[in-house]
């Protein structure tokens, strides 16, 4: 008998975690009609290339008044780069989240100074019922 080919580690880990989708966020974010749209490469191979792994992904946000909150992000990535010291690999993580932060407070400024025609603002009304039914819920 012939033996199937082995499957890269980042299809292995895409399978098992289903793209990282949960079963409740997965009937919203699956709708959404620009996932047809983008063109994912295939998986680089061969030494010195690859994908990093995204293992788990926890936010939550702490609404503390109606202008301020707390939001604490963590998230286990295998950027898959051996030959990068950890304490670099570290490093670069945590300025990459600060600057992620920074930018969803930008956009979340941005909606309130201009919630008429603010593009985010524009998809909280036109996707209402993910916002109303499945989010809003979290923070009440």
């Amino acid at each position: 008998q012939k033996e199937a080919p082995r499957k890269h580690a980042d299809e292995e880990h895409e399978e098992k975690a289903g793209l990282g989708l949960t079963n409740t966020t997965k009937s919203f974010l699956s709708l959404d009609p620009v996932l047809k749209t983008l063109k994912i490469p295939p998986i680089p191979r061969g030494l010195g290339n690859g994908r990093a792994t995204l293992k788990s992904f926890q936010a939550v946000t702490d609404v503390l008044s109606p202008n301020k909150a707390r939001t604490r992000i963590v998230l286990n990535v295998d950027p898959n780069l051996p030959f990068i010291p950890q304490a670099l690999i570290d490093f670069c993580m945590k300025k990459m989240a600060g600057v992620m932060l920074n930018r969803l407070q930008s956009c979340a400024k941005k909606i309130t100074k201009d919630p008429l025609t603010n593009v985010h603002a524009k998809r909280i009304r036109r996707e209402f019922p993910f916002y109303n039914t499945w989010l809003l819920p979290l923070f009440v």
